[in-house]
């Protein structure tokens, strides 16, 4: 995604007619990073529909089996849910919605009772994996190809 953005926003400036230096392109880059910064912090306001389908086939590259769902994954109690409405093309039952939301709310209560300790190596280890986008700026040499 943040590779999306980054060429998207390099395509813009060189569709201008200007022939950017590699100081505007590393400065595209790091505006790049900052607006997805930000544009990640947003996403706990929005939910959205999610469609998975699992097909696997057999060696001749018939369908041996295919299973399908579909629901929505929001934000709650900080911390995403993905709330199944439909399985293999039918809505669940009044049963199934049931039992799916006591897995959620219990979830929920787990993640909500870890220590102070288990949150913050959480939160690091996200912040490990974001980390190495902030260093690509200074890390590489950015130039107009063919320019």
């Amino acid at each position: 995604m943040r590779l999306l953005t980054l060429l998207i926003a390099a395509t813009a400036l060189l569709c201008s007619g200007q022939t950017p230096s590699q100081a505007d392109l590393k400065v595209l880059v790091k505006d790049s990073l900052a607006f997805l910064d930000a544009s990640k912090n947003k996403t706990t306001e929005y939910s959205y529909t999610v469609r998975n389908v699992r097909k696997q086939f057999e060696s001749d590259g018939k369908i041996r089996s295919e299973e399908s769902s579909v629901g929505r994954r929001s934000y709650v109690g900080g911390h995403f849910v993905f709330r199944m409405s439909e399985k293999n093309g039918r809505k669940l039952t009044d049963q199934e919605l049931k039992e799916q939301e006591d897995r959620i709310s219990r979830r929920l209560g787990e993640l909500q009772s870890m220590s102070g300790t288990e949150v913050e190596n959480r939160r690091r280890r996200n912040a490990e994996q974001d980390e190495w986008a902030s260093e690509v700026p200074e890390a590489l040499q950015f130039s107009v190809a063919g320019g």
